[in-house]
């Protein structure tokens, strides 16, 4: 069995990342690694960690699953709504990946949402595509791995919006599914039930794991799941 690694919530800290798979000593052959989501926004790299991931896709046969900002931005490009386009841009911090994705790029186009849109999608158009086809879950013999989760007790009725947006339904309900759901989304530290702020999370239940570390807030860290023929095995870097 190849030992998996997954990581989730990177937001846009590349060096992070790459200290991260250092740590871990990831190896491609012997390894396979997964990732659960939200690779842009918030850290100023979003352009490397995409480019650095879609890689490991295509040369590694890496995993890489759809989270809830490569979800917005796809949504951003196809907007006609002004008031969704400024939650993305300055709630999500799209604008910061935005601006990663277009550097070197003439600064007058930020002055136009809509030539942002129309210039992302010709500057940008194989990770757009890359974006725009990840999958929302991947499953194995014991697991689930998604970005925020799964509709408790039927979870192949979970909607795409679902599978990258879902909370506390999910993180506070048994998910009455006979294999564990990896999730990330949800910063562990806001998980009432974890005594360690930031660290990975294990239900009580054994139905759960929640790995995201807040990569992007104060105080916050990028954490690495391992499974291997032992079990479990926590990593993390400072973000």
């Amino acid at each position: 069995m190849k030992r998996k690694l997954i990581i989730g919530d990177i937001h846009g800290y590349f060096h992070v990342l790459k200290q991260l798979l250092e740590k871990v000593n990831y190896r491609p052959v012997q390894d396979q690694a997964i990732f659960i989501g939200d690779y842009i926004s918030r850290g100023p790299e979003s352009l490397k960690v995409v480019s650095e991931i879609k890689r490991m896709v295509e040369e590694e046969d890496a995993i890489a699953l759809m989270g809830n900002h490569e979800y917005s931005l796809i949504e951003f490009l196809d907007s006609r709504n002004p008031s969704f386009d400024l939650f993305f841009l300055h709630k999500m911090g799209g604008m910061n990946a935005i601006e990663s994705f277009l550097q070197g790029v003439d600064d007058s186009v930020f002055n136009d949402i809509e030539l942002v849109k129309r210039t992302l999608k010709v500057e940008r158009e194989e990770e757009i595509d890359f974006i725009n086809h990840l999958p929302y879950y991947f499953e194995d013999e014991g697991h689930i791995f998604v970005h925020a989760g799964v509709r408790p007790r039927n979870w192949r009725e979970t909607t795409p919006s679902d599978f990258v947006w879902i909370g506390e339904d999910f993180i506070e309900s048994p998910t009455g599914i006979d294999k564990v759901v990896v999730f990330g989304h949800t910063p562990t530290s806001r998980i009432k039930s974890n005594p360690e702020p930031n660290q990975i999370w294990y239900s009580t239940e054994g139905d759960k794991i929640g790995i995201d570390g807040g990569c992007g807030y104060s105080g916050g860290q990028l954490n690495a799941l391992e499974i291997n023929t032992e079990g479990y095995r926590n990593h993390f870097v400072k973000c």
